[in-house]
This record gives C-alpha cells, sequence and structure tokens, in this order.
C-alpha cells in the first residue's frame, strides 16, 4: 500500500500576549454590578436594580413637561412622584402613566361637557315652555334679582356649577325681580306724590302770607290762623 502523504501537520498555538492575557482574565471574572436575585436583598441592591431600570435618583427628578400643565394641584403631583419613586418606576413609565391619566381626564372632561349641554338645553325648554311668551322678559327679572342681592362670587358659582340654568331657581328669582320692579314703581309714584304736595304746601303758605287778614289773625294769636300756618311748616 501506498502511504498517505497528506495527513495534517499538528497545529502549532501560539501563546498569548501579555495584553491579551489580561482581558481574557478580565471577562472571566463575574462584574460588581452583577446582583444575584434572592431573599438577602438590601435597600442599596434595590436601589441600584430600579436605577438600573431607569428609575431617576429622586422623585423631583421625574420630568412631566408638556404632559401635566402648571395649573394642576401640585401636592397632588409631588405625591404621584413620591410614590412612583417609591416603588421604583421609570422616568419612562411614570410619563406613560401621565399620558394616560391625562387622556382618561380629557374624555371625562367632555362626557360632562356634553351631558351638562343636553341637562341645559333641557331647563331652557322647561322654562320656556312654563314662561311662554314672557320667557325673556321673566329672564331679564332674574338677572336683576342676581344683580341686587347677589356678589360676584355667588353669580361664578351658580355659571360654573350649573345652577344658573335650573328652573326652579331662576323661576324664584323671577319672581324677586318682578317684585322689586314692582316696588321701585310704587316708590317712585310715591316719591312723585310727595313733590306734589310739597309744592303744594310751599303754595298754601306762600297764599296765607300774602292774606292780610289771615295775617293779622295770625299775629293776635288766632287759635285756628296758628294751627293753620304752623301745621304747614312742621312738615319740613
Amino acid at each position: 500500500m501506498e502511504e498517505n502523504n497528506n495527513q495534517l501537520e499538528p497545529t502549532q498555538v501560539q501563546p498569548l500576549s501579555s495584553d491579551e492575557a489580561s482581558v481574557t482574565q478580565e471577562l472571566a471574572q463575574p462584574t460588581t454590578e452583577q446582583i444575584i436575585i434572592g431573599e438577602e436583598l438590601t435597600p442599596d441592591d434595590v436601589n441600584r436594580i430600579y436605577a438600573k431600570l431607569g428609575r431617576p435618583e429622586s422623585p423631583d427628578k421625574y420630568d412631566l413637561e408638556g404632559i401635566v400643565p402648571d395649573t394642576y394641584n401640585q401636592d397632588i403631583l409631588e405625591q404621584f412622584k413620591k410614590k412612583a419613586h417609591e416603588t421604583g418606576m421609570s422616568q419612562e413609565g411614570v410619563r406613560k402613566m401621565a399620558e394616560w391619566y391625562k387622556e382618561i381626564e380629557m374624555k371625562q372632561h367632555e362626557a360632562i361637557q356634553k351631558a351638562r349641554a343636553i341637562r341645559d338645553d333641557q331647563y331652557i325648554m322647561t322654562l320656556k315652555t312654563e314662561f311662554g311668551v314672557n320667557f325673556d322678559q321673566e329672564i331679564k327679572n332674574a338677572r336683576k334679582a342676581l344683580d341686587a342681592y347677589t356678589d360676584k362670587a355667588f353669580k361664578q358659582y351658580m355659571d360654573e356649577s350649573g345652577l344658573g340654568n335650573h328652573p326652579a331657581l331662576v323661576k324664584a328669582f323671577a319672581k324677586i325681580g318682578r317684585e322689586l320692579s314692582e316696588d321701585r314703581l310704587v316708590q317712585s309714584d310715591t316719591a312723585t306724590r310727595l313733590a306734589k304736595n310739597d309744592e303744594l304746601r310751599k303754595s298754601e303758605i306762600l297764599r296765607l302770607r300774602g292774606n292780610k287778614e289771615f295775617m293779622e289773625k295770625y299775629r293776635r294769636g288766632d287759635p285756628t290762623a296758628v294751627q293753620r300756618l304752623n301745621s304747614l311748616y312742621s312738615d319740613d
């Protein structure tokens, strides 16, 4: 038989350089940041885990700009951030949670506004049915009563709460407004009569003082003349 001259020569392994040997040893060693999940985690271990997952250093580091407006209740916002930090939520997780809650609030607000619009339309229809052709005038009477007996804060509360359109309240204020108009009319008539009476009284005084015969009796102390003229002066 012929000898096989194609046999491979044994591979010659080149020794590692000193730098390559050092890197190999480092890769073989476990890193100091590795944490074995078990029952003996320390608070520091937990904090390092949360940090690795994206939790900021402190609650005030959560960035919610563009999601939560400045007008939002800051106390509630701070409590939310604190609780999120305690439970290890990441920055991304907190933003997603805030965006979800904002969307829910917007939908609730829209639903409330639609329901209020429907309710207000029903209130107006009820008032138009009860007031009939006097609807506009009765609304003016109600506003007149509000202006006369309530302040700005009360009106704002009525508008924001929706009670300002409630039929029972509108009818009550309309009645007060009507009575207020009637009282002012009576007061105006009374003032007019008093003014006319005052003019008549002064005219009578001038007439009596121009009457020589009457004035002679007055100066002599005639009881009837004295009482007559003095009664006119006593009305001043």
